[in-house]
């Protein structure tokens, strides 16, 4: 009878050690799981980050952004930058309305690429100066509506005389 009683115990022991590495390991695998999430994502921010240098870089070295923008594979939109009551501002694509609490804050041009995991976008802002023109570009790279970088690049023009 008592070699009963151990041989039990025994496979109470052995189910216990058997179920405590199941649950290591399926934490392990979690952690890597996340692990690989991440460097993913850090994988595309870099890719994301070396896209936006190169459009901004073209873009300060173009006399004529519009059409570098062009040969790039950019297709223009417009859209209307909108405060919600007090909140931030959000860009929605014109002829969008949500409520009368919408506000319309300005109209701004913005040039698009889509890509396979990232769009790429530039909006431009010129102010006139009395000695010539300052034209604001902003290089934005979007992943499903979130803004993952944003590069601002600024060109002065003097007015010639």
């Amino acid at each position: 009878m008592k070699s009963g009683n151990r041989s039990n115990a025994l496979l109470v022991e052995l189910l216990i050690v058997v179920m405590f590495f199941m649950l290591s390991a399926t934490m392990l695998l979690q952690v890597f799981a996340k692990a690989r999430s991440q460097s993913d994502r850090a994988g595309i921010i870099t890719h994301a980050l070396l896209d936006a240098q190169n459009v901004a870089e073209r873009l300060s070295a173009s006399q004529e952004p519009e059409q570098a923008l062009k040969g790039m594979g950019f297709t223009q939109e417009e859209r209307m930058q909108v405060l919600y009551g007090d909140s931030s501002t959000d860009d929605v694509p014109a002829g969008f309305a949500r409520t009368q609490e919408t506000r319309i804050r300005n109209r701004e041009t913005v040039w698009v690429l889509p890509g396979e995991e990232y769009d790429t976008e530039v909006a431009f802002d010129r102010e006139a100066l009395a000695a010539g023109s300052m034209l604001r570009q902003e290089v934005r790279i979007v992943k499903n509506g979130e803004r993952l970088i944003t590069l601002p690049v600024s060109q002065y023009a003097e007015v010639q005389p």
